[in-house]
């Protein structure tokens, strides 16, 4: 099994979630088997499938959920996955809108 902070890791940085819109076949064909490895792992667990969800909610957009929410759900699944105990507010601490500073999550976790 994948561990969640490995997921989340491969969640946010080996994936380009812009593929599909990319006019590079190459590319094109890149990110859908990316996608179709990352959907696999999504059903090693609830976690794990949740986690695809929140990734998905920040990179792609959300229909249920603001892209200011969206992005503080994902860092706080991302702290989480890497056993980092955050509540909502510190969540927000780390976004600035929908945007995130992957540099201060990245501090946090080493710490």
């Amino acid at each position: 099994m994948t561990s969640l902070s490995e997921y989340a890791n491969m969640l946010r940085n080996m994936h380009d979630w812009t593929y599909a819109w990319s006019d590079d076949g190459s590319a094109w064909r890149a990110g859908e088997k990316s996608e179709k490895m990352l959907r696999e792992i999504a059903k090693e667990s609830s976690n794990h499938a949740r986690m695809f969800e929140l990734a998905s909610d920040y990179y792609l957009g959300s229909d249920t959920v603001s892209a200011d929410e969206a992005a503080w759900r994902w860092v706080g699944a991302y702290l989480w996955a890497h056993k980092i105990k955050t509540s909502e507010d510190h969540a927000k601490a780390f976004c600035y809108g929908s945007s995130v500073s992957w540099v201060a999550v990245d501090e946090s976790v080493k710490s």
